[in-house]
């Protein structure tokens, strides 16, 4: 099977650019630190997951990068293939040995098309990862916990490698709960709708907005302008690996909880 990857929405084939070898399959480096203990041989490691318990360690990863060599076929616009894999912003690649993994990546540095051999040239892509993958195509789980659809209290599933942080949509009045696995979120003296970003760690309203003209408390999901933080305290609940069990209190009309699962 012929090898390639996508990056940035753009197929390495319709460039014309033949892909000479993948980065390894690989985990993510953790992140640690050693430190010498007088009196004691060797010297202790302290993983960073052991001192953050509240979100299981799933964040303490580096990043890292993955290298592809490449060669141009005979032909093809070498101006055009600078400049799509030009370095200087964040996207997202997919490999061709992970075609279900999508990874936000940059290209860290201007590569060199050297020659190689006759008239063909050759060069490596080195892109910087984010320890992250999700599925490709991109997209989020949604769970309608209390809505207009039936309400379903099965616990949302993360199938993921890690912790998911979700976002979560709350329409209702006066004080609210939203509780996942033990972890609780209550917004206090509110009115209409908030979104609690849990992986940003901010929760806010602000005037609805929805598009075409239509009835705003139609949607689920509520788009603002003039955001506003809004009142909450207790923590930003997170997804664990599994079963996820969901409960809320209080005048809630609409909850909606959505996430986008991680894998090593």
């Amino acid at each position: 099977m012929q090898h390639y990857f996508i990056w940035n929405g753009v197929d390495s084939r319709t460039m014309g650019v033949w892909v000479e070898s993948l980065p390894p399959i690989t985990r993510p480096p953790m992140r640690y630190k050693q430190v010498t203990i007088p009196g004691r041989a060797g010297a202790l490691t302290i993983r960073e997951d052991r001192l953050t318990e509240a979100t299981d360690g799933a964040d303490t990863y580096e990043t890292y990068t993955r290298d592809c060599k490449i060669m141009p076929a005979p032909g093809a616009d070498i101006g055009a293939i600078l400049r799509w894999l030009s370095p200087g912003y964040q996207a997202d690649v997919v490999f061709s040995s992970e075609p279900a993994r999508a990874q936000r990546a940059e290209i860290l540095d201007q590569f060199e098309l050297a020659h190689a051999f006759a008239n063909q040239r050759r060069a490596t892509v080195r892109f910087l990862c984010e320890p992250f993958k999700g599925v490709y195509p991109r997209a989020a789980e949604e769970k309608i916990v209390v809505g207009t659809l039936e309400p379903d209290q099965s616990p949302m599933y993360n199938p993921g490698d890690v912790i998911a942080w979700p976002r979560i949509a709350i329409r209702g009045t006066g004080s609210v709960s939203v509780t996942i696995e033990g972890i609780s979120l209550t917004l206090s003296d509110f009115s209409g709708a908030v979104i609690a970003d849990c992986a940003a760690g901010f929760a806010y309203t602000g005037t609805e907005v929805t598009p075409n003209g239509g009835s705003a408390n139609s949607r689920y999901s509520p788009a603002f302008t003039n955001i506003v933080p809004a009142k909450m305290y207790g923590d930003f609940p997170y997804l664990r690996i599994g079963a996820n069990n969901i409960e809320y209190s209080g005048n809630i009309t609409m909850l909606a909880v959505s996430a986008s699962w991680r894998y090593l």
